[in-house]
């Protein structure tokens, strides 16, 4: 714990003295490509790991979805590119994501969060056939963009669209407690495209859901979305997709919310992308 507290240290203090010494320069004329992040984000995620603050959660997966809007497979695809913006509290200097024609834009610094929340979109653009690049730090989203905003306690993580919804919509990070890789990741493929993948049309073929089982606020994450097209891309379900929630999420009473039809415990994973997450996201996007 020393060693990723003198990390994470290090990192901000250069941060702070990169501020304050480097000479200005122009700012480009359009976004640059994303890099590879510079530092051990396996580090960054362990300090910022919500169970090293101990924190308490009113539900055991704080994620929701704000609003199920449009087709998700095929009218809300970012066709012209993934635009993002960084809310500022996540950096000493304002980051920002933006998406145009099929590139996905965005600028951030390197404080330790935002090494993080960088760090994961990386990981889903080596997978997928959308480039994705950085605004410099002064340029201004427009159009459709998703902003990343930071929210305080309680708050939750949530993105509030399915796929490209028009205008800003928003991914809201609790912080502490969404602030992981796998989250992050989670929330961005919803506003990339995909419900969860226990609401496929073909879940019950494979899970039974209790709805008694299920705190009340939460029951509206279970059902079958009613949207015309809604496909599964000849995708197989996928019990580990980073999309699945697990038996115990939402538990009203500390009973299974959901169980595999051969009665079994689904165990949700937050650690990164499937094969099968990675070829349902290949295909809408045309790779």
């Amino acid at each position: 714990m020393l060693r990723i507290l003198t990390t994470v240290f290090t990192l901000v203090l250069g941060e702070l003295l990169l501020q304050c010494s480097a000479v200005p320069v122009a700012i480009a004329d359009g976004p640059v490509p994303l890099q590879r992040p510079k530092v051990d984000l396996a580090i960054l995620e362990q300090e910022l790991n919500p169970t090293d603050f101990n924190i308490t959660c009113t539900t055991r997966d704080s994620d929701s979805i704000g609003i199920f809007s449009g087709n998700p497979n095929l009218n809300s695809r970012w066709r012209n590119g993934y635009i993002v913006q960084i809310a500022p509290q996540w950096s000493k200097i304002l980051s920002k994501k933006y998406f145009r024609d099929k590139i996905i834009y965005f600028y951030i610094s390197g404080t330790a969060q935002a090494q993080l929340i960088e760090g994961a979109r990386y990981e889903i653009s080596t997978k997928i056939c959308i480039p994705i690049m950085k605004w410099p730090t002064g340029s201004a989203p427009s159009g459709d963009y998703v902003y990343i905003q930071k929210g305080g306690s309680g708050s939750g993580c949530y993105s509030d669209g399915i796929g490209r919804r028009g205008g800003r919509q928003i991914i809201n990070l609790q912080d502490p407690g969404c602030v992981t890789k796998g989250i992050i990741m989670h929330e961005n493929i919803h506003a990339m495209g995909f419900h969860h993948e226990q609401v496929r049309p073909d879940r019950n073929n494979y899970i039974t859901v209790y709805p008694n089982e299920i705190v009340d606020g939460s029951k509206r994450q279970y059902p079958v979305p009613n949207l015309p097209g809604l496909v599964t891309f000849g995708v197989p379900y996928d019990f580990s997709s980073i999309m699945h929630y697990g038996s115990y999420d939402f538990s009203k009473y500390g009973n299974p919310t959901m169980r595999k039809k051969d009665d079994s415990i689904i165990v949700k994973q937050r650690n990164g992308l499937t094969n099968n997450d990675v070829a349902k996201l290949r295909k809408m996007y045309n790779c």
